[in-house]
């Protein structure tokens, strides 16, 4: 296995199962690249307070970190 193929299979291991600094890194990308549409989804749902919202995306939490701050 080349170096290329490597690679692409850790990212692969870490995009379905992130784990350590490299899952870290990962979700970290992963929040940057989609933190538009997640602070637009949070946004669409217009929490008022006392709701349940449920972050089930990739990423490194951003948008668990978006509702609950919604939710103050």
């Amino acid at each position: 296995m080349g170096l290329r193929e490597s690679f692409r299979a850790g990212l692969a291991r870490q995009l379905g199962h992130p784990s350590g600094l490299r899952g870290r890194i990962v979700g970290a990308m992963l929040d940057r690249r989609n933190r538009a549409a997640v602070v637009k989804a949070v946004a669409a749902i217009e929490l008022t307070g006392g709701e349940t919202a449920v972050d089930i995306g990739f990423g490194g939490g951003l948008g668990f970190r978006l509702l609950v701050s919604a939710q103050k």
